[in-house]
């Protein structure tokens, strides 16, 4: 919209005459164009990577708060052979990971919190210790890929799940309450 608008300070007012006109005029339309090309290439080779995640405690022992529960990441390609490949591991729930326990070629995510960036070659298993915190469950979801074109992408991604169990509130000389 062109034409001239008043404008005042919404916060001051007139105070400090802080009031004024905008004026706003048109540009000449113009159209201009450039044309660009976009290469974007599968990489070289070909690959079937898998990825499965495992937790050190089974799905029916969960894990007290403040307790070390490792992730497995294990990377294979299939059916055989071997590739270079990136690793992702993201964790919901609240976890501090120790980048002094984690595996050669693993650091903690420059971006994304609870994230653990690998660096790894096929096939390879990368054990993630993490401490879960305050939290019903702590789930790991690792994604793998690499610079080969994938034949089957759907088995790149990969979930597992540990329920936690937070510490007993209590207090010296009441009785247990069991709900």
């Amino acid at each position: 919209n062109a034409g001239s608008f008043p404008y005042f300070c919404r916060q001051h007012g007139d105070l400090y005459g802080m009031r004024g006109t905008v004026n706003v005029t048109t540009a000449p339309a113009t159209t201009k164009t450039q044309s660009i090309t976009v290469n974007i290439g599968a990489g070289t080779g070909s690959a079937d990577l898998k990825v499965v995640v495992t937790p050190s405690l089974s799905a029916q022992a969960p894990a007290p708060v403040g307790s070390t529960v490792t992730f497995t990441a294990d990377i294979t390609n299939l059916p055989s052979g071997a590739v270079p490949a990136t690793v992702s591991m993201i964790f919901s729930g609240p976890v501090t990971i120790s980048p002094a326990n984690l595996p050669t070629g693993c650091n903690l995510d420059a971006v994304i919190a609870q994230a653990v960036d690998c660096m790894a070659t096929t096939p390879i298993s990368l054990p993630i210790p993490v401490t879960v915190g305050f939290a019903r469950t702590v789930t790991a979801q690792a994604v793998v890929a690499s610079g080969a074109a994938d034949t089957d992408p759907t088995n790149n991604q990969a979930t597992a799940t540990v329920q936690v169990r937070p510490r007993p509130f209590s207090r010296n000389g009441l009785p247990v309450i069991i709900p």
